[in-house]
């Protein structure tokens, strides 16, 4: 049998989000972190070429995490990237479409942050 990525069809995937992930903040569990290096690697394996991700967190350590140890080290292209989305942005579907926690998260005052980058550099 082929590893799991070999039997998804490849360029299949031309956008991906990432939306309020567990940090996996331990040491030790940054292999779990959806947006890992180690995680990358298997989305290459099915996205498109130039396949855009999305992550919105409201985990600061996450999103300092994927920008400094993943994007920079992998040298990836940041599109756009925001520390306060509602600060930032004032329409479109970035803060239009809301998940069940980030209500939650904006009701206690977090602030919530946005990374889209290209998947391939």
């Amino acid at each position: 049998n082929p590893p799991y990525g070999e039997r998804m069809v490849k360029d299949n995937i031309d956008e991906l989000w990432i939306t309020f992930p567990d940090p996996q903040p331990r040491d030790g569990k940054a292999k779990k972190r959806l947006a890992s290096s180690e995680l990358l690697k298997k989305y290459r394996l099915f996205a498109q070429k130039d396949c855009m991700v999305h992550l919105k967190t409201d985990s600061k350590f996450l999103f300092d995490y994927t920008l400094k140890d993943v994007l920079k080290a992998e040298g990836l292209e940041i599109i756009s990237m925001s520390e306060d989305v509602y600060k930032d942005f004032l329409s479109g579907p970035l803060i239009e479409v809301q998940t069940f926690y980030e209500k939650i998260w904006l009701k206690d005052g977090l602030k919530i942050h946005y990374l889209q980058f290209r998947l391939n550099p």
